[in-house]
């Protein structure tokens, strides 16, 4: 972790009377929590951030870019990581079509 957030993490612990470990346990849950609901395909608010929703054109990329690397060696990795982009990408079309 970078010097920045490290100090960043010191300064709310001292201003909220919480431990490091628990702000810091804070911020990370947030953005984990933001790459979930974008695997699912729904569109995420981050107040004063803005709101993030998938790259479609990103994505489709990502699954041709599978769909041969599969074609050329067809392991068990490469076929998990196809399937879940596959599932990301009719998630996001079910939320969109409804």
């Amino acid at each position: 972790m970078n010097q920045q957030a490290q100090d960043l993490y010191q300064k709310l612990s001292e201003k909220y009377n919480l431990p490091k470990s628990v702000i810091e346990s804070i911020v990370k849950h947030e953005f984990s929590y933001t790459k979930e609901q974008l695997k699912e395909g729904n569109e995420v608010l981050l107040h004063n951030f803005g709101s993030f929703e998938i790259i479609v054109f990103k994505l489709r990329s990502r699954i041709k870019y599978f769909i041969k690397k599969y074609r050329e060696e067809k392991t068990k990795n490469i076929e998990e990581e196809l399937k879940k982009l596959l599932k990301i990408r009719n998630n996001y079309a079910k939320k969109r079509h409804v």
